[in-house]
């Protein structure tokens, strides 16, 4: 797992890079690097939300996946297996960590 502080540096030193590929007139390859940086962003936010809000996500994304399933869903009637009874455990997991989950993140 990268700490803040490694972050940090590996952003740092793209900015450098940046530079560097902007004043040599290489703007495909900073394209192609920007278009990289973003998705190692991406993974690595994700893997960091899913080591602290594992549950929540999946539970989220496995709803999303029964609603495209489905269709169209009547505003306000919860899908089959996803209403407030399924959600209330998730909801008091994540409301009673919260807080000391992204503290997790910042160390």
């Amino acid at each position: 797992m990268l700490t803040c502080s490694t972050s940090f540096s590996i952003i740092s030193g793209f900015c450098c890079h940046v530079s560097s590929i902007v004043q040599a007139g290489h703007q495909r390859l900073l394209l192609y690097v920007q278009d990289q940086l973003m998705t190692c962003t991406s993974m690595y936010v994700e893997e960091q939300l899913l080591s602290q809000f594992g549950t929540l996500i999946g539970f989220v994304k496995r709803a999303e996946a029964a609603q495209k399933h489905k269709g169209a869903q009547t505003e306000g009637v919860p899908l089959p297996g996803y209403g407030p009874n399924e959600a209330a455990p998730v909801l008091q997991d994540f409301a009673s960590r919260w807080q000391a989950s992204i503290d997790a993140l910042h160390k």
